[in-house]
């Protein structure tokens, strides 16, 4: 009897660390600290930077993702409406990409908000991007509060306004 209950607590045991694990990167759960060079050559620290001190949007995105290219105004809007109180991190996966088309593009579109190759997916893995586009919400409060594949609507933002700035 013994022998099955210790089983059994192994068991249970495995199944919340499993648990925990899968939960990284979705709505709720903590968003995974970074460090990055942007590609105009400042160091940021998503913690150090953000959290605690206001929200930020990470865009994950490609060049070759069309539907990246069509979300282009939905962001420029975005970050003309909120700028720096809401800034957006506009991260390249780099998956069939370059830093040099990264830069090309973000020239070209004439795109004013901060941009990072993620050399080798690190920062993409570590939010378990699936896709092109992902858009992440962390609040104030270092917490995921939106994941999609679509830039949040302004409207949507400044209602919960009080819930995504609470530290």
């Amino acid at each position: 009897m013994k022998y099955l209950s210790n089983i059994f607590f192994i068991l249970i045991l495995l199944v919340l660390s499993t648990t925990q694990v899968t939960a990284e990167g979705k709505v709720g759960s903590k968003a995974i600290d970074f460090k990055a060079i942007t590609l105009d050559d400042k160091q940021i620290s998503l913690q150090a930077d953000y959290i605690g001190k206001k929200p930020v949007l990470l865009v994950f995105w490609a060049t070759w993702c069309h539907n990246c290219l069509r979300e282009i105004p939905d962001l420029i809007k975005f970050d003309k409406q909120f700028g720096e109180s809401f800034p957006i991190i506009a991260i390249n996966v780099g998956i069939k990409d370059t830093v040099e088309k990264t830069k090309k593009y973000q020239k070209e579109h004439n795109l004013q908000y901060q941009f990072i190759f993620d050399e080798g997916g690190v920062i993409s893995k570590s939010y378990k991007i699936v896709g092109t586009p992902t858009q992440i919400v962390i609040g104030t409060n270092g917490k995921i509060m939106y994941r999609g594949v679509s830039v949040p609507k302004i409207e949507d933002v400044k209602k919960n306004w009080d819930r995504i700035t609470s530290k």
